[in-house]
């Protein structure tokens, strides 16, 4: 019986650390695209990074949805892909609005 539960705690751990995973990879799309409307930063965006962020955050929620049983490891891979999209932006765009992170 113990080793029953053992079990059962390890499969429940992947299962919160996955979810926690998931949780925290469809926040960063969304809070990509409240970056859009940021008032400090709104009118540092071009047309194109206004774009390519909303791009981001469609890719990544796409992304979520196609790949529903994706583990914790993968989702942490992909959100590391959009970060390194999304913070060459943030930069450029950090620097015109004067705005320290």
């Amino acid at each position: 019986m113990l080793s029953d539960a053992d079990k059962f705690k390890a499969e429940d751990d992947i299962i919160k650390a996955k979810l926690a995973a998931k949780n925290e990879f469809e926040g960063y799309c969304y809070q990509l695209k409240d970056t859009l409307n940021m008032a400090k930063l709104k009118g540092s965006f071009t047309n194109p990074e206004k774009r390519a962020i909303e791009d981001l955050c469609e890719e990544g929620l796409a992304w979520m949805a196609d790949h529903a049983e994706a583990t914790s490891e993968e989702m942490a891979e992909k959100k590391k892909d959009l970060m390194g999209k999304f913070n060459p932006i943030m930069v450029r765009v950090y620097e015109e609005a004067g705005v320290s992170k």
